[in-house]
């Protein structure tokens, strides 16, 4: 039985002009009466009602790293009219006009000389549905983003040509289809408005059209209306007729766009395609019944010339060569409901197959290769020299070389099973000047293949220089004057960092949809990314670093509202109705989180705050448009909860803003048909309404100027707009977008450190500005080089790089901070054997910069004066394999008896090593015959490591233990003063015949100079040799050894081959029994495991070898290193690591196809997504068309 807390919480009745909503309590109806909604509009209303009662596991059955689907369906929830149950047809508009119409008088009103800056990202695009290669110029290419503009590229096939924006103040930047007249081909059309019904589009606002080859626009009037809202597609014929389709019909011009007629109206038209003879195909059904037009005499007049019915949205593509060869999909909603082609130019129709979706094991799926999104994400093309030869573009892409007959997928949204292209395909364009070429748009921006119809393995190229139409949801600065770190989470794409000055690239922080992120104003150490629902990464490591620290995707929202008390270091979340969820994310390796339930009023929380003025105090916005005053928070459901919103309107609060105090608050709304803006002076016993002059349009964030909370500004669907008088009676806002575009905008940041507020934007990311005191103050960086040096038991001296600018520096000793104008300062006072944390900051005349990050620095200790050494090592990494000696390595007196240096195997047999670790021949090791088992030591002692000014240290070395006393044991220990020993690792009894390794973290010894031995203890008998090698101290992290199999046995050891595949992995030693393909022996010790392909074990068949439950508890990050064979013929199949936290449901984790050549490779592979749970792994092997590949 599922348990699982359902996805969505909300009942609707269709139809009838009556809507039942039922609230998140689920104990009471809300009724009431509203206009029987039009097409458009019940198409939302179907979206809501596909996901009643289903639950999280249902929705999202299949890993995927972005679900457009679930994005747009929160947004939708968040902007539809509360009174309707929808957003009504024009509402976007209407604000738009609104803005055109008195764009002067909005500008003059708002809080005057602010400007903003792009940060980027410029490496990272967007959702793309228009592209076409300039017909004047080679190479350039124009692109345009569905909510960030019009874009070219002046040479698409440098991965260094910037892109560049065309003009960010259109008054509608939500570009969806593009063309060129080809009887004037400096004549382009530009349509703007997604017209698919995801509640993510943004509309549009007609088309817009160039004379001269793109220099200059013009919005053509005609076009400034409800019939071209929504623009699927603009096309120009050979007579340069314009054909347009809309969510309203289909569209003709024959001047230019100075006038249309209607050719067909009152039908959701999609795409468009112009035969080679001139013929106009189009088609109609966008969540309608799905149609596909032929036109014989320019576009004057249609014929239906549909393949077959049960279709809605469908998609055509021509063939260049042959105009009488033509391909169709189409949708049923979700999924694909049939494929046809045509020969003869429509008058009959064959049934082709349609490719399947292909698993994250690289195996074909049940679902098609929209995989549930063919409404969304569905684009065909044909080769220009070959109308056999078919592309179809779903999650991924899929050639057919074969008119449809068969599929091969030709790119993969990992990056494991074909060559990488993001997910989610929108358009495909070849290159007229080479047939060879094409450009994809997808939601990850653009992409170039220059073999993409000459191989039927293409390669792919991202190209996304400047291409910034990002869709941020959300943004945070360091609180450091004049630093240019941002931490991001966007649609699609990912947690981002930006660290460029201007706009600059990107790194990722954290993989998926990225959510809210956050950094503690107090601590930049500590900071925080978020995948869907309540899944949290956090760094504390300045964000160097991020590990997962909660994975439940039972609570919250798709993208969960959150904040972050930088005082009470306490991250608060949305979970479900009439619950929060907090976690304190600065405390310890695994902090872990609760689950609070409250009375919420059967509510859902849309947003989340906390009082820069009360400990532990948090403001809860609900999606019912109540507000909730929560104090001592941290107490979860014992918790004092206070209801503060009185008079204010259902709807969907969407931020909670807190001004000079408490009792000073700002909400705002995102719904459309609601005041958007409400202000309390009381702290929520009343509120007055604050939107004055505001058009009808969502606000997403609010923020008070801390310094004059009577300036304001707000994240609007058309950028940000500002007042600098909110008390008036009647508020005037402005647009004050200068610098930055007519963009919908998420989320304001304030830093107080120097007043800059950070911009996250949905479609032209990130931008920063000083809007509250104009200018951004002179920076003052942070040190850089910190070290330490003559460490003794008492005293220590750091030094740093000098800073530009800087009158003096804080050095930070374990919370004592000592001023110095020099770059360099000797701490006394210490305690012996004792470890400090040390950083320190910058001060300049514009203020003090954030701490460095910090060093470890221990004092020796206090009678013996540090460790007796010969030898001192201070240059990393160190390593000594015993292969021309005992190197710096001593034999210690006062032992039982020597380490003894050896090669091959040792004198005594089933016992010790047969060779040194990895292939070498000497090693060292404890002989344990007689006379010296029963409990004897042998000691052998390093060189000192001398790790004064080093920020991490890790000791690593390879160990043997093998034979029958369970007794035998092997200690390494650590000194820093000589004559106290302290254990750091310690393993006993038989640990196989094999080499294993171990690594240690040095992080305790940091500062110090430290000196390591290794003691072998016999056991009670002769069969206890063991044995070390390769011993390695670097200047990096350590990592720990949780589990290791190396199938030593000759058997599965503790994996086991599954009942349901094809055959079995087989352990063996030395080679396989085939010619040419398979390793001739194991990569350590004798066995390995691997697939035999001969016989009835291939073609495409599978084998699948599952590990028992490897528990992670207690891990804030982990990994796996293993080491593959893949050597055969090229065709010689793939191998596949999935990952599971519970054993039945798997993702891909890593992936490698075809010869890899005669060789053993070592991978590592991040399994941090598992870190605190159990992980269960399994390895897929596929064999390919040959019996060469094993």
């Amino acid at each position: 039985m599922k348990t699982s807390t359902p996805f969505t919480r909300r009942s609707l009745r269709l139809g009838g002009g009556m809507l039942a909503v039922a609230l998140a309590a689920g104990s009471y109806f809300t009724y009431f009466s509203s206009p029987t909604p039009s097409d458009g509009e019940q198409a939302q209303l179907d979206m809501l009602a596909q996901y009643e009662g289903l639950t999280y596991d249902e929705v999202q059955e299949m890993a995927k790293q972005d679900r457009p689907d679930l994005a747009m369906l929160q947004n939708l929830e968040m902007t539809k009219d509360p009174n309707l149950g929808y957003v009504p047809d024009g509402a976007g508009l209407r604000a738009y006009r609104t803005v055109q119409k008195r764009a002067s008088e909005f500008q003059a009103q708002a809080i005057p000389g602010v400007s903003w800056t792009e940060r980027g990202p410029n490496d990272i695009g967007g959702r793309t549905r228009a592209l076409m290669w300039d017909p004047n110029t080679a190479n350039k290419v124009w692109a345009g983003g569905v909510s960030g503009g019009l874009w070219y590229n002046n040479n698409i096939q440098s991965a260094s040509t910037v892109w560049q924006a065309v003009d960010n103040f259109w008054s509608n930047i939500a570009v969806t289809a593009i063309d060129h007249d080809p009887t004037n081909t400096n004549t382009f059309y530009v349509g703007t408005g997604e017209g698919y019904f995801n509640g993510g589009a943004v509309q549009g606002a007609g088309l817009w059209k160039t004379t001269d080859g793109g220099n200059t626009w013009n919005q053509l009037s005609s076009t400034n209306n409800s019939n071209f809202f929504f623009v699927s597609d603009v096309r120009v014929t050979n007579t340069g007729a314009v054909i347009v389709t809309t969510r309203t019909g289909l569209y003709r011009s024959t001047n230019g766009g100075a006038s249309w007629s209607t050719v067909i109206s009152g039908a959701r038209f999609s795409d468009i395609e112009i035969a080679s003879n001139g013929h106009v195909w189009a088609t109609e059904g966008i969540f309608t019944t799905g149609k596909v037009w032929k036109s014989t005499n320019d576009g004057v007049s249609f014929s239906d010339v549909t393949p077959a019915t049960g279709g809605e949205r469908i998609e055509l593509a021509i063939a260049p060569s042959d105009p009488n060869v033509v391909y169709a999909s189409a949708s049923n909603g979700s999924n694909i409901a049939w494929m046809y082609r045509t020969s003869n130019g429509g008058s009959s129709w064959s049934s082709i197959s349609i490719p399947t979706y292909l698993n994250q094991n690289c195996t074909n799926s049940t679902q098609d290769y929209t995989r549930g999104q063919a409404w969304y994400d569905n684009i065909l093309a044909v080769d220009p020299s070959n109308p056999n030869e078919i592309v179809a573009g779903g999650i991924s892409h899929h050639k057919s070389t074969n008119g449809g007959s068969s599929w091969s997928g030709i790119t993969y949204w990992t990056g494991g099973c074909e060559p990488y292209v993001h997910a989610d395909q929108h358009a495909i364009a070849t290159n007229p000047n080479n047939p060879a070429q094409a450009i994809m748009g997808s939601d990850g921006g653009v992409s170039l293949s220059t073999n993409f119809w000459s191989s039927n393995s293409p390669s792919f190229n991202d190209r996304n220089n400047g291409y910034n139409v990002t869709q941020f949801y959300s943004a945070d600065s360091r609180n450091v004057s004049g630093d240019n770190y941002i931490l991001t989470g966007a649609q699609d794409n990912g947690s981002l960092r930006l660290t460029s000055a201007g706009i600059g690239g990107s790194t990722e922080a954290t993989g998926g949809d990225g959510a809210f992120s956050h950094i503690d104003q107090t601590n930049a150490n500590y900071q925080v990314t978020a995948y869907v629902y309540t899944s949290y990464y956090r760094s504390t490591n300045n964000g160097s670093s991020f590990s997962n620290w909660i994975s439940n995707q039972s609570y919250g929202r798709f993208i969960n509202p959150t904040d972050y008390d930088d005082n009470s270091d306490r991250m608060y979340c949305a979970a479900n109705a009439d619950q929060y969820i907090y976690s304190d994310p600065a405390s310890g390796s695994n902090p872990g989180w609760s689950l609070a339930s409250v009375s919420f009023g059967g509510g859902q929380v849309s947003a989340v705050t906390t009082s820069p003025n009360t400990n532990n105090r948090v403001f809860f916005g609900i999606d019912n448009g109540r507000v909730y005053r929560v104090d001592n928070a941290q107490n979860g459901s014992s918790s004092t909860v206070t209801l503060i919103s009185s008079g204010l309107p259902n709807g969907y609060i969407s931020n909670v803003a807190v001004g000079s105090s408490d009792n000073e608050l700002l909400v705002v709304y995102t719904n459309y048909g609601v005041n958007s803006v409400w202000y309390t002076s009381n702290g929520g016993s009343s509120w007055t309404s604050k939107e004055g002059n505001l058009p009808d349009m969502p606000v997403r964030w609010a923020l008070f100027n801390p310094n004059n909370s009577n300036e304001v500004l707000l994240a609007t669907e058309q950028g940000v707009w500002s007042t600098d008088n909110l008390s008036a009676g009647s508020v005037n806002w402005g647009i004050t977008n200068t610098g930055l575009a007519n963009v919908r905008t998420d989320m304001l940041q304030y830093r107080d450190s120097d007043g800059q507020v950070t911009v996250a934007t949905y479609g032209r990311g990130a931008f920063v500005g000083f809007p509250f005191n104009g200018t951004p103050p002179p920076t003052c960086d942070v040190p850089t080089g910190l070290a330490s040096s003559s460490v003794t038991s008492s005293s220590f001296t750091a030094s740093w790089s000098a800073v530009s600018g800087a009158t003096s520096y804080d050095l930070d000793v374990d919370g004592t901070v000592y001023n110095t104008t020099g770059t360099s300062f000797n701490v006394t006072g210490l305690s012996a054997s004792t470890t400090y944390s040390v950083s320190v900051r910058a001060n300049c005349s514009s203020g003090s910069s954030a701490y460095s990050s910090s060093i470890n620095v221990t004092t020796s200790g206090g009678g013996g004066g540090g460790p007796s050494c010969s030898t001192t090592i201070s240059s990393f990494p160190y390593n000594e394999g015993f292969e021309s000696g005992l190197g710096a390595f001593t034999q210690a007196t006062g032992d039982d008896l020597n380490w003894t240096r050896d090669s091959g195997g040792t004198p005594s047999s089933a016992t010790g090593p047969s060779s040194g670790n990895s292939g070498s021949t000497w090693y060292m090791y404890v002989e344990a015959s007689s006379p010296n088992f029963g409990g004897k030591d042998a000691i052998l002692e390093s060189p000192c490591f001398d790790l004064s000014g080093q920020s991490a240290a890790s000791l690593s070395f390879a160990y043997h233990s093998y034979g029958t006393v369970a007794d035998v044991n092997l200690t390494v220990e650590a000194t820093t003063d000589g004559s106290t020993w302290s254990s750091i690792f310690t393993v006993t009894g038989n640990q196989g015949n094999q080499w294993n390794n171990a690594s240690v973290d040095l992080s305790a010894y940091l500062g110090s100079t430290v000196k390591f031995r290794f003691v072998g203890t016999t056991g009670a008998s002769w069969q206890g040799d063991v044995a070390i090698d390769d011993v390695s101290v670097s200047n990096s992290a350590a990592a720990v050894t949780l589990y290791s199999q190396g199938w030593e046995s000759g058997g599965m050891g503790d994996w086991t081959n599954n009942t349901g595949d094809d055959f079995n992995w087989t352990a063996r030693s030395g080679g396989t029994p085939s010619n040419n393909t398979g390793p001739s022996g194991a990569v350590e010790g004798s066995f390995y495991n691997y697939t035999e392909v001969s016989g009835a074990n291939y073609p495409s068949k599978v084998a699948i070898m599952t590990s028992p439950a490897i528990s992670l508890a207690g891990q804030s990050e982990a990994g796996l290193t293993f080491s593959y064979h893949m050597y055969g013929a090229s065709n010689m199949g793939g191998l596949v690591l999935e990952a599971s936290s519970n054993g039945s449901s798997w993702s891909n984790v890593w992936s490698r196809s075809g010869n890899q050549g005669n060789q053993w490779f070592t991978s590592d592979v991040d399994l941090s997504a598992y870190a605190g749970g159990n992980v269960y792994l399994r390895f897929v092997g596929t064999s390919g068309s040959t019996w060469q590949g094993d």
